[in-house]
């Protein structure tokens, strides 16, 4: 309850998912069920995850907006993985992920769009926009 939440993506199996910004976890909702699986973040820094994608791998992409992370959580074993925008007070909010697989962000905070390698988590400098 009061868990903030922000977004919402389905995956293959038809389960919703969506990030709970207040309360700092993603979560995963049955709907045949009612069933409400949460992922806390690992990380105390990352507080309010937001905005989730899944990529063509069914991957979870998902942005931290005013802790600076961009973060993917593997469902199939619930690893969670976090980069730091490497642009300080970037406020990374909102990502989609391209045709090729490769996820985009916005750096709300310094009006830039930046990428990030989907294998080594690397993320480009951004661009002004």
């Amino acid at each position: 309850m009061n868990s903030g939440p922000h977004g919402l993506v389905a995956d293959r199996e038809s389960k919703i998912w969506f990030t709970a910004a207040f309360k700092g976890y993603v979560g995963k909702l049955n709907p045949a069920t009612g069933e409400v699986t949460e992922y806390p973040m690992p990380d105390p820094r990352a507080r309010d995850p937001h905005t989730p994608v899944f990529d063509r791998h069914g991957i979870l992409w998902f942005t931290t907006e005013q802790s600076n992370f961009v973060r993917r959580l593997d469902p199939r074993t619930g690893e969670i993985r976090l980069q730091a925008v490497p642009t300080p007070h970037a406020v990374p909010y909102g990502i989609v992920v391209t045709a090729q697989g490769v996820p985009y962000f916005c750096e709300f905070g310094t009006h830039k769009l930046a990428s990030i390698d989907p294998r080594t988590m690397a993320i480009s400098d951004g661009c002004w926009c």
